[in-house]
C-alpha cells in the first residue's frame, strides 16, 4: 500500500479525530487538518500544494464557501484530487452538480472504504496526469513538425491539421485550413477522383508511401506534394480516419521539369550538328551523344552508359585515348589530335559543373567523309 500526504478539510471534530486515527494507522502523512475552505487555501498559500497528494473534503463546510466550490478551486488551481466526505444522499451529492471530486465517502467513514478510495483516487489521478502530459508532448510534436500533417474522414473532411500543412497550402493557420477543407476530393486534389482512388487503395492496402499529387493551394495555385497516408481502422475494420504526412516537392518537380526541358534542348542542339559528337565523363563513359555519332558507331539501341572503348573502332579509340591523355594532362584544356590517313581528327573540350570543376569532356570526331 502506497503512503500519501493528505490534507483534511472537515468541520466536524469527531470526524476529524476519526480520520486522523485512520490515516495515521495506514501510514499516511497528514499535512494539515482545517475546518473551512478558507483555511484550506490559507494552508496551500503557507505550505504550498506540492506537499499534498490528496484532499479529503467535507461538502457542508462552515464559512462562505462550501466543499463543492472549494473542490473546483483545488482541482483547477492546484491540480489535486479530491474525495468528498458527506452525510448527504447520493442524489444530493451528484444531482445536477458538475463536481470535480474523484469520488465520495458517506459518513460515518469506514476505514476499509477510506483506504481503498485513497489508493484508487491518487493512482487514477497520476495516470490521468501522465496521459495529459503524453497528449501534450504528442500535440507539441504534431504542431511543430516540419512536415505537414492532416487527419481526414474517408469522405474528405479535414478534422485535424498542423501549422506546416496550413503553410504548404498558403493558409494563415491550421484552424483556417480545417475550416476551409471540407472536401479534399474537390478542394485539395487537382485531379478529379484522386481522393476516391486513394481511399479505395487504403481500404485494400492500409498504407500508401510517397504518393505524388498535384494539389491546390488556398489561392488556387498548383502545388506538388509527396504524401505518406495511413488508414486508421474502427472496431469493425472500416476506415475511421486517414492520417497523412505531406512534403512540399514543388521546387523539386520544377527542377526536374527544367532539367527535362534543358536535356531535350541539349539533345536537339547536338543532334543538329553534322559531325559525330559525344559527351563523356573523365573515364570515357558515354553520357550523351548525337544522332550522327549513333549513325556511325551504333547499329541499334542507345550508347549511353557504355564506354568509348566499347563502340569505337580500334584505331579511332587509340586516337581518342591519345587525345584524352593529353587533355587530362593539361587540366582540361581544349585540344585537337589531327587526322591521319586512316583516322579522323578528334577534338576534346572540357565539360565543367556549376562550380567550374572538370567533370567530363565533349568529344567531336571530325570525319572528312561526313563533312564533304
Amino acid at each position: 500500500m502506497h503512503r500519501y500526504s493528505i490534507l483534511v478539510v472537515e468541520d466536524d471534530a469527531v470526524t476529524r479525530t476519526t480520520l486522523q486515527h485512520f490515516l495515521t494507522s495506514m501510514g499516511h502523512l497528514i499535512t494539515g487538518m482545517v475546518s473551512s475552505a478558507e483555511e484550506c487555501f490559507e494552508h496551500f498559500e503557507a505550505a504550498g500544494p506540492d506537499r499534498t497528494d490528496l484532499v479529503l473534503m467535507d461538502i457542508m463546510l462552515d464559512g462562505e464557501m462550501d466543499g463543492r466550490e472549494a473542490a473546483v478551486r483545488v482541482a483547477s488551481e492546484y491540480n489535486l484530487p479530491v474525495i468528498f466526505l458527506t452525510g448527504l444522499s447520493p442524489e444530493d451529492v451528484i444531482g445536477d452538480h458538475d463536481t470535480p471530486a474523484a469520488c465520495y465517502i458517506h459518513k460515518p467513514v469506514h476505514k476499509s472504504e477510506l483506504a481503498a478510495n485513497i489508493q484508487l483516487t491518487v493512482r487514477n489521478h497520476r495516470m490521468e496526469q501522465e496521459l495529459r502530459e503524453s497528449e501534450h508532448r504528442y500535440r507539441s510534436l504534431f504542431d511543430n513538425a516540419v512536415a505537414g500533417i492532416y487527419q481526414a474522414t474517408p469522405e474528405g473532411r479535414v478534422i485535424d491539421a498542423n501549422s506546416s500543412f496550413a503553410r504548404i497550402l498558403g493558409y494563415d493557420s491550421a484552424a483556417e485550413a480545417m475550416e476551409s477543407l471540407r472536401d479534399l476530393g474537390v478542394q485539395y486534389y487537382d485531379e478529379a477522383g484522386r481522393w476516391s482512388k486513394i481511399v479505395q487503395r487504403l481500404e485494400r492496402e492500409g498504407e500508401l508511401v510517397r504518393e505524388q499529387s498535384a494539389v491546390l493551394g488556398r489561392d488556387g495555385d498548383l502545388i506538388w506534394v509527396s504524401e505518406h497516408l495511413r488508414a486508421i481502422p474502427d472496431g469493425q475494420g472500416n476506415i475511421a480516419c486517414i492520417v497523412a504526412v505531406v512534403l512540399d516537392i514543388t521546387e523539386r518537380k520544377e527542377a526536374e521539369e527544367n532539367m527535362r526541358l534543358t536535356t531535350n534542348l541539349l539533345h536537339q542542339t547536338v543532334d543538329s550538328l553534322p559531325v559525330p559528337l559525344v559527351l563523356t565523363d573523365l573515364d570515357s563513359n558515354i553520357i550523351l551523344h548525337n544522332q550522327p555519332f549513333a549513325d556511325c558507331y551504333c547499329n541499334n539501341g542507345s550508347l549511353e552508359s557504355l564506354n568509348l572503348a566499347d563502340v569505337l573502332p580500334k584505331a579511332l579509340h587509340a586516337q581518342c585515348a591519345q587525345a584524352f591523355s593529353r587533355f587530362l594532362a593539361s587540366s582540361g584544356q581544349a585540344l585537337t589530335v589531327e587526322a591521319t590517313d586512316d583516322v579522323p581528327a578528334v577534338t576534346v573540350s572540357p565539360y565543367r559543373d556549376a562550380e567550374d570543376q572538370l567533370i567530363g569532356a565533349l568529344v567531336i570526331i571530325r570525319n572528312p567523309v561526313l563533312e564533304t
